[in-house]
């Protein structure tokens, strides 16, 4: 696996994946549980968490987001859509199923299907790049 330090130095934001874990609810149905991002109460130097998660020790990691689109409907209520790009390094453990949590401000984003792996014929793989929407924050 080969991916350039001028990539590496692309990837300026702190990002959070969060990968879900099949459970049983109360009816045995299957439900998907994801980790958390942050501590459910606040401590020295820390925000309230967004209370999505149950808490748990995820480190950040350097990914780079961009947005992609941006619409807003606006038929009987306001509705914001708005499409992103996530770039990571080829070794991150993401799926369809996954959410990312941008550390700065805590915006948690949903990945919209099967991430894509890009290769370089010679040396592999080089990036991930996973299509996400806004889910809260």
């Amino acid at each position: 696996m080969f991916t350039s330090s001028a990539f590496q130095r692309k990837l300026t934001d702190q990002v959070i994946v969060l990968n879900p874990a099949l459970t049983l609810d109360e009816y045995n149905s299957e439900l998907l549980h994801y980790p958390v991002a942050f501590p459910t109460s606040p401590g020295p130097g820390t925000f309230p968490s967004p209370g999505l998660y149950p808490e748990t020790g995820v480190a950040p990691i350097w990914g780079r987001l961009e947005q992609t689109a941006a619409v807003e409907v606006t038929n009987n209520r306001d509705t914001q859509i708005s499409d992103w790009l996530l770039f990571l390094m080829p070794d991150v453990v993401i799926s369809g199923l996954s959410r990312v949590v941008r550390v700065s401000d805590r915006v948690v984003f949903e990945v919209v299907g099967p991430p894509s792996i890009l290769t370089r014929p010679l040396t592999g793989p080089h990036h991930i790049e996973a299509r996400l929407v806004h889910f809260s924050g």
